[in-house]
């Protein structure tokens, strides 16, 4: 970037820290931490396009183009007496400042826009619209379009811009672009919204049929006759009754399946009003869903699920659902960038993510990624956060004994942990770092790398008689591993 003229050293009296993020191709982004210069910058009030009046205008599209901006960002310049308060710190290196627009900053997105629609403005209308970084392109005929893509190819070099040509798509009969699918048919929803509910498993467990009809009782209110169509699905859940799934459970698990995936359950966007993301995250999985709440009512736009691999799967609880946040965050990106929006967990601790200290560590790093969006965390208690619950949950193996059954059991050999465990049952007001639930007992053990911000941390881990931890570790897939603690 210094040789190319993007940032240039610096005597600032200004300094914020730098922080390598990586990205999904396995290359770095370089981000600094600019949450103190952003508390004190006055943001744009440029206004973002509507997506809803683009979207009207695409219809009839025969032949597609989109564009993608390289590092849109780098490619504004900044004002010169701007420069100083960008400066960031590259330790061993020194100080440095950027002389053209860093991703991270307040306003970068109004910003960006406004330049966008001096290079592709009104008079490009029907056939070339710009919305951040990404232009599309359509028309009717070959030429035509050919002569169209000429002309905003022209502007861009014009501006001295340039494209990323990995991600542009040049003639395409079928684009995505804003969430929806644009082809020779007009605008449809795109499959990725309802995949996690229409590829949504029949239940096995009584367990996993039990989280399903949570689900779909959030939206009862949209589902007619739902209590008729669900009967043969509760009537397992009714007390001694045995679990056995036949034709009348299949059919009705498959209706109420097809109805939580189309109209009215789901609903088109509407950029007049806020949007909010609710995830979650379990031991195997990330589920989340982007809702709008119109006429007092909550309005289902996309779903979205998917597995973690084998080294998330170890991460903490708290990192684990600050995954789920960053990656929802990114996942429904052309809705939410550019407007304010709000993040619904179950995980009462991700409230403190805007107010790390020091930015090290992972969760540092994610919450450096998520400065460039304008958003706020709220919490919501697990029992309601039923619709994330159940998406972060769509491939988790339901072995319930998990060889936590055999534990009380297999305790009884540990002579150390036999005499805690009858101690702190005896009198637990003497052992305050230890509890029983469950007949099973636990050490209150707090992550150090983030108890110094919050309070309410999933910090109570599972003690694991020492004989055990091996075995335990290795069956045990739907455990933390950072919960064992060695006696």
């Amino acid at each position: 970037m210094l040789a190319d003229g993007i940032i240039r050293r610096s005597d600032s009296q200004w300094s914020s820290p730098v922080v390598m993020v990586r990205k999904a191709n396995g290359k770095y982004r370089f981000c600094v931490d600019y949450r103190k210069l952003n508390a004190c910058t006055k943001v744009s009030a440029y206004p973002l396009h509507n997506m809803d009046a683009i979207l009207r205008k695409l219809r009839d599209a025969r032949y597609i183009t989109t564009l993608d901006m390289s590092a849109g960002y780098h490619q504004v310049p900044l004002h010169e007496d701007s420069y100083e308060y960008t400066a960031f710190t590259v330790p061993g290196l020194g100080l440095y400042e950027w002389l053209r627009m860093p991703f991270g900053i307040s306003g970068g997105p109004a910003t960006f826009q406004e330049l966008m629609d001096r290079v592709i403005g009104p008079d490009l209308e029907p056939f070339a619209f710009s919305y951040l970084d990404d232009i599309i392109i359509v028309s009717s005929t070959f030429t035509e379009h050919l002569e169209k893509l000429e002309l905003v190819l022209k502007r861009i070099a014009d501006a001295n811009l340039t494209i990323n040509r990995e991600k542009s798509f040049f003639c395409q009969a079928s684009v995505k672009f804003l969430g929806v699918i644009v082809d020779r048919e007009g605008i449809r929803p795109d499959p990725d919204k309802t995949a996690p509910m229409t590829n949504f498993p029949a239940p096995k467990t009584l367990k996993q049929l039990r989280r399903l009809l949570g689900m779909a009782s959030w939206y009862r209110k949209f589902l007619k006759n739902f209590a008729t169509i669900a009967e043969p699905l509760t009537r397992l859940t009714r007390k001694g009754e045995k679990f056995t799934w036949a034709e009348d459970q299949q059919n009705s698990f498959e209706k109420i399946r097809g109805m939580l995936a189309t109209a009215p359950v789901l609903n088109q966007p509407s950029f007049e009003h806020e949007f909010v993301i609710q995830t979650d995250a379990s031991d195997t999985g990330l589920g989340a869903v982007l809702t709008q709440t119109i006429d007092n009512t909550e309005c289902v736009l996309c779903f979205a699920s998917r597995t973690m691999n084998a080294a998330e799967r170890n991460y903490s609880v708290t990192e684990r659902e600050c995954l789920a946040v960053l990656w929802a965050v990114q996942k429904f990106r052309p809705y939410v960038e550019g407007y304010h929006f709000k993040v619904i967990s179950d995980h009462s601790s991700l409230k403190w993510l805007h107010n790390l200290k020091n930015p090290t560590g992972r969760l540092a790093r994610w919450a450096l990624e998520l400065q460039q969006y304008d958003y706020e965390i709220l919490h919501r208690k697990g029992s309601q956060n039923v619709v994330a619950d159940a998406l972060s949950r769509l491939h988790e193996e339901d072995d319930e004994s998990c060889e936590v059954t055999s534990l009380s059991i297999e305790d009884e050999k540990d002579a150390w942990y036999r005499k805690l465990f009858a101690d702190v049952q005896r009198e637990p007001q003497k052992f305050p770092w230890h509890k029983i639930v469950g007949n099973r007992l636990y050490h209150y053990r707090p992550d150090a790398s983030i108890e110094d911000l919050i309070e309410d941390q999933d910090a109570w881990k599972l003690l694991v008689p020492k004989h055990m931890q091996k075995n335990y570790a290795r069956k045990s897939r739907r455990t933390d591993r950072r919960t064992f603690r060695q006696t």
